[in-house]
């Protein structure tokens, strides 16, 4: 369990890194500083469109790890009831 002190820390360390602009943020407003509003609006969808990919594949990958490790898992359990048998 975290003191109150270190829950204090803790959140004042989140708060530090969700204020911190990143990679993403630099690059938008750059293009929007340098090339206009339409400019930073497409590097925003763009760095969107690039994020909701990746949490799309990443969903695909657990649910099909998942899959398998619970396939194998099976086959593995059936394999060793069967050498029991014997």
């Amino acid at each position: 369990m975290l003191t109150s002190i270190e829950l204090l820390f803790y959140c004042l360390a989140a708060l530090a890194i969700m204020l911190t602009p990143g990679p993403n943020m630099i690059y938008c407003v750059s293009r929007a500083l340098c090339q206009g509003r339409v400019a930073g609006w497409v590097s925003v969808l763009g760095v969107q469109a690039g994020i909701a990919a990746f949490l799309n594949r990443s969903a695909f990958w657990m649910r099909t790890q998942r899959f398998f490790m619970a396939t194998a898992l099976t086959g593995l359990a059936v394999r060793l009831v069967l050498t029991e048998k014997k």
